[in-house]
Parts: C-alpha cells; sequence; structure tokens
C-alpha cells in the first residue's frame, strides 16, 4: 500500500464506524489481531456488567493439548474478546519483522495506519467515549500476552497511537492559545459592525477547544498507563527500545504534558538498562531536549536527579553512545551556570585523548566552549574584543597549559586531532 492507500483505507474505515460501530470495531480488532501474525479466529460477547469481579477471573491465556491451540480472553469494552491460534505463531516470523522490502513496507503502512486512525477522527468520533475505550482495552490485552508477536505488534501499536495523540493534542492546545490571544487582542479594539461578528467566530473557536484537550489528555494517561508502563520494562530489548524512543517523541512532540518529571523519570531509569540500543535512545531523547533552550530550562531538577549517570556513561562499553553522551554533556553545560566542578569538566576534557575519533571530536568542542572561548567583556566601557591573532594566542597559551597538566603527555597528536573540527583556526593555522 502506498500512502494515499492508507490514507483511503481510514477514511473508508471512519465511515463504516459512522454506519455501524459494532460491526467497524470488530473489523479493527481483526485487523490488529492478523497484524500480529494470528491466523486464528477472533470471537466477541457483550460483557454482562452484573458479572462484577467475576469478569478479572475470566481473562486467561492457555494453551489446549488437545486441539494444539492457545486461547487468549480479555475485556475490551463493551466485548469479552477470545482469541485462538494455532501453536506455529510462536514461530520467530511475524508481518512487522518480516525480511525483505515488502515486510518493511508493512511496518511503515502499519505505523501510518495507526497515527492516521486519530488524526482522521480527532475532530469527530475519538472521543465519543466508545472507541478509544474499546481500542484501549485491546490493546492492553494483546501488550500483557505472553506470545511474543503478540506483545511485540500491539506495543509497537500503542506507542504509535500515543504519539498522533500528543501531537494532535499540542496542535489543539496551540490552536485554543492562538485563539485567546486573538479574542483578548480584539476585545481591546472598540469598532463596532464586522468586529462584533469577528468576536463571535472567535468567541465560538474558543468554546469548540475549550474541553477537547482534556478528554484527550484522559485518552493518552489511561493508554499510556495501560500500555506504556507495563511494557516499558520488558523482558524484550527490542519492545523497550520502541517504549524509550516514542516517549522521546511525546516529550518533544507535546511538552505541555510530558515535559514534567513523572514522565522523564523512565528515560532516567533507562539510563542503567543492560541493552545498549535502549541507553542510545535515552541519550538521543535527552540530545533532542537540551537543544531548545526553552525545554532545558525545565530539565535541571531532571538532570541532577541523574547527573552522576550520564557522567558515568562517557565511560559505556559501546563508544556511539560515549560520543553522544559527550555530545548531551555540552549542551547541558551551555545551558547552566555552574553545573560541573572543575574536576568535572578535567575528567571530561581528558576524553579529547579518546583513540575513537568521534569521542575525542565531542570532547574538544566541550573544550572549545569552556577552556578556549575569550572572556566575556562586562560593562559600558569594555575594551575592544581582541583580534584573531591575539584571541588564537591566549587560546594556544590555554591549550599548552592544558596539556602540561594532563598526564597524556606522549599523546599530542590525539590532542590536536580531538581539536581539529572543533577549533580549525588554531590548529590548523598555529
Amino acid at each position: 500500500l502506498g500512502k494515499n492507500s492508507v490514507q483511503t483505507a481510514v477514511e473508508e474505515w471512519v465511515q463504516s464506524y459512522k454506519e455501524d460501530r459494532e460491526l467497524a470495531l470488530l473489523d479493527l480488532i481483526s485487523f490488529f489481531v492478523q497484524c500480529c501474525g494470528c491466523e486464528g479466529m477472533v470471537t466477541a460477547e457483550l460483557y454482562q456488567s452484573n458479572e462484577g469481579k467475576n469478569v478479572v477471573h475470566k481473562m486467561t491465556e492457555k494453551f489446549d493439548q488437545e486441539t494444539g491451540l492457545y486461547y487468549k480472553k480479555f475485556l475490551a469494552y463493551p466485548w469479552i474478546l477470545t482469541i485462538m491460534w494455532p501453536e506455529k505463531l510462536q514461530s520467530d516470523f511475524y508481518p512487522i519483522v518480516g525480511p525483505g522490502p515488502f515486510w518493511k513496507r508493512f511496518r511503515v503502512n502499519f505505523c501510518e495506519f495507526t497515527e492516521l486512525l486519530v488524526h482522521q477522527t480527532h475532530s469527530s468520533v475519538l472521543c465519543d467515549g466508545h472507541l478509544m475505550d474499546t481500542v484501549i482495552g485491546m490493546l492492553s490485552g494483546l501488550t500483557n500476552s505472553a506470545v511474543y508477536s503478540l506483545r511485540h505488534t500491539s506495543s509497537l501499536a500503542a506507542m504509535k497511537l500515543l504519539t498522533a495523540l500528543a501531537s494532535v493534542n499540542q496542535g489543539i492546545c496551540t490552536g485554543r492559545r492562538t485563539a485567546q490571544r486573538l479574542y483578548e487582542i480584539e476585545s481591546i479594539t472598540k469598532l463596532k459592525g464586522r468586529h462584533k461578528y469577528y468576536m463571535e467566530l472567535l468567541d465560538q473557536r474558543r468554546h469548540q477547544f475549550q474541553n477537547k484537550p482534556v478528554a484527550i489528555d484522559n485518552i493518552i494517561c489511561a493508554l499510556f498507563k495501560r500500555t506504556f508502563v507495563p511494557r516499558y520494562r520488558d523482558i524484550s530489548s527490542d519492545i523497550r527500545v520502541i517504549c524509550m524512543g516514542e516517549l522521546g517523541c511525546w516529550v518533544r512532540l507535546y511538552p505541555d504534558l510530558f515535559l514534567d518529571n513523572n514522565y522523564l523519570k523512565y528515560i532516567g531509569w533507562m539510563l542503567y538498562d543492560k541493552d545498549a540500543s535502549v541507553r542510545m535512545k535515552c541519550i538521543l531523547a535527552l540530545k533532542a531536549l537540551y537543544e531548545k533552550r526553552e525545554s532545558a530550562m525545565k530539565l535541571g531538577l531532571f538532570f541532577y536527579k541523574f547527573k552522576k549517570r550520564i557522567l558515568s556513561m562517557t565511560q559505556d562499553r559501546q563508544p556511539e553512545i560515549t560520543s553522544e553522551c559527550m555530545q548531551l554533556l555540552r549542551l547541558i553545560s551551555e545551558h547552566y551556570v555552574g553545573v560541573f566542578s572543575a574536576m568535572e569538566y578535567v575528567f571530561l576534557f581528558q576524553f579529547v585523548y579518546a583513540a575513537y575519533r568521534p569521542m575525542a571530536t565531542a570532547a574538544g568542542e566541550l573544550i572549545c566552549k569552556r577552556l578556549l572561548a575569550p572572556p566575556p567583556h562586562e560593562g559600558f566601557f569594555a575594551q575592544e574584543p581582541p583580534d584573531e591573532f591575539d584571541r588564537n594566542l591566549q587560546n594556544m597559551k590555554a591549550l599548552i597549559d592544558f596539556y602540561l597538566q594532563g598526564e597524556f603527555h606522549r599523546h599530542v597528536p590525539y590532542l590536536v586531532d580531538g581539536l581539529w573540527e572543533a577549533a580549525p583556526a588554531l590548529v590548523r593555522n598555529w
């Protein structure tokens, strides 16, 4: 399927949902189950409210040796769903991990379908109290499965769904603030006629945005608690990578909600993960946040809580992580005054001698920012800034002092190589 085909499929499903809600939801559930590689049968029975707590005991997942089928029963309100599939589903192949360009494209289309489902319904049926309740119940049941293909595929769908919800709600919040600002500006003017009509339009627009962000926030929180929280520590590193990668997207897309220690703590905790790809996702997520001053200023408490761990990751077993971590620390040093002690800077500067060139270059950039930068000129009567020769002379003296005070007196080529990209005017024209 191409992008237009996925768009058409979503539009057709939304139309069918408006015509027959129950039938469309069952089709959607069957679609997600089949995308998990399950060729079995999905049956649904209406949930009876008088069952009360007994319904919990019906939520099972077991293997029937006589029939050779797996059974999974779980609640996706208003139904109790039962999925049956043959034992062969336990194999390593299922659609989103299939080899070759066809299955890679399938994964892209699957993610795109999930995201478009939100974008196509947010202005109509997304918050009808039925669609997302059923979808959340279905994904929650599948992500808790012991069968890896079900758990992996549904976790990917849930995380992509959260990404789309975060993107949509941030857009709504931005529109609400814009409408409120325009309304306040127009209310200051005392014009008549057309102005009154325009004020009524702005007021209607304000009220359109009034309750929707809260409703979508409730959906986000419910989906987050029922899918992300159980899965971010999954035994599979692939699922943990998906969770951390998408969490980084949510914080960037929807900082109004996610740029908060209640969500950032998961990134901090997973910096200790045993899998290098998970740790890398966490570092990259933090780098993206510290590249923007607005978000960096809200991360002070987070950094001081995980500062020791981030510093230690400059000695990670994976060299790619060490260089990304050094770049992160450079960004942090640019935003916070006095964030590192003199001893911590000495510790970081020594990595300019690293044999891994990206790490040495990243350390060289930190040296240029913190050690070789010209001193600031304060006051109204500050002297003229030094010319390029004087500035290079000052920096060369500082660099020689750094070299002599270090313990790597036989590693001059490493020092020059580390500064080659960061300070070309200094080391290439000495």
